[in-house]
């Protein structure tokens, strides 16, 4: 369980360690204005968003390296799904020179109801905590929210001493974490961060990083309901189920399961609800997705949500000759930099199906992956 404290780094993924890293044109990676927006009107991911920390929460000369959607926190995946876990938001910040407080990873959580953040805090705690990687209870901290814990340790990172002190509570339906390393820090460096991530949730900021705007050619517009019917009669539909040759993960994140259904990602970059093979780069390989009906297709929608342009073929599945078909091959023309819906033209068929295969090559670099496949098409006798 070290892996926060081997490298002061929580949930942080490298291609050294074979898992997909946060996309670097993720839209929380420019330092741009932020603008209002109604918290209604605001996705999970941009609601936590809005409680992380600011520059004015830290010491001086303290620089953020982006807000992500917490695809990175792969720790206590399980717990959270379980407890209906509905957005996770992450920003690291870093001091220009070391001292007390050389780095700041703060991370929200968001529940549907106080009672599940609770029952999370309550099944993650000992992974939260850190406790497995040396770290020791905290005592005679003001109480911050509920479920409040401090626990500090000392390690090395390349040679150096390295204080780490991790702290986290609830506020409503919100789970909040924050870790404070640096050189000799004390509980008297950490507390004010900790209350100023409290203040952040009672009082968000209510505003979010622009994202950046999509070319008008690739920008998915909202899709019809899981099955639905065009005025033209044809078939709009989500996959049903879905198997790949690999995934990065076989327990829902970055699973080929996580392009059952429509797109559930929220922002352009890596994130583990969407399908992700399980190499980074030098291999073919395929999602195969199943639909409930079965329709002549006329159309295909896949929408690559990070690294796009890797779809090299895409085939459907004739059941009655136990064969695939080809609809369309060739190269995959999605721009890079948002999340694109790559639409392919198909193929004349005259043969309903309700399987499709899509392969990709992950020599495109970054980590591609695809957050849904819409299938539109015809019923047989129409």
């Amino acid at each position: 369980m070290a892996m926060l404290v081997a490298a002061v780094v929580f949930g942080a993924r490298s291609a050294a360690s074979a898992a997909p890293p946060a996309s670097p044109a993720s839209p929380a990676s420019p330092a741009s204005p932020a603008s209002p927006a109604p918290m209604a009107s605001l996705s999970p991911s941009e609601m936590l968003a809005s409680m992380l920390l600011t520059a004015s929460d830290l010491p001086p000369g303290m620089t953020a390296e982006g807000i992500t959607d917490g695809s990175a926190f792969t720790m206590d995946t399980a717990d959270f799904l379980v407890h209906g876990g509905l957005g996770i938001a992450e920003r690291t910040w870093r001091a220009e020179t070391p001292g007390a407080v050389s780095r700041v990873l703060d991370f929200r959580f968001l529940f549907p109801s106080p009672e599940e953040a609770q029952a999370y805090l309550a099944v993650a705690g000992p992974m939260l905590s850190e406790a497995a990687s040396g770290l020791s209870e905290v005592a005679g901290d003001p109480q911050v929210g509920e479920g409040y814990r401090h626990l500090a340790g000392e390690t090395a990172v390349e040679g150096q001493a390295v204080s780490l002190h991790d702290v986290f509570f609830r506020i409503g339906p919100v789970v909040a974490k924050v870790v404070v390393s640096g050189s000799g820090t004390t509980a008297a460096d950490v507390l004010p961060i900790v209350t100023a991530a409290s203040d952040r949730i009672l009082s968000p900021t209510v505003s979010v990083e622009p994202s950046p705007a999509p070319t008008a050619s690739t920008e998915p517009s909202p899709g019809p309901s899981p099955a639905a019917v065009d005025p033209s009669g044809a078939i709009h539909q989500w996959a049903a189920a879905a198997t790949a040759s690999d995934e990065y993960s076989s327990f829902s994140q970055w699973s080929a399961e996580s392009a059952v259904g429509p797109p559930d990602v929220a922002m352009y970059g890596d994130s583990q609800f969407a399908w992700t093979p399980k190499l980074e780069d030098g291999t073919t390989d395929w999602l195969d997705l199943r639909y409930a009906q079965a329709v002549i297709p006329s159309g295909l929608r896949i929408v690559e949500s990070a690294d796009p342009g890797f779809v090299t073929r895409v085939e459907a599945y004739h059941t009655a000759q136990g064969a695939w078909i080809t609809l369309w091959e060739g190269a995959d023309t999605t721009p890079t930099g948002a999340t694109g819906a790559f639409a392919p033209p198909l193929a004349r068929s005259d043969v309903a199906v309700d399987r499709i295969r899509v392969t990709i090559d992950t020599n495109v670099p970054g980590w591609n992956e695809i957050d849904a496949v819409e299938l539109v098409g015809t019923p047989p006798g129409r």
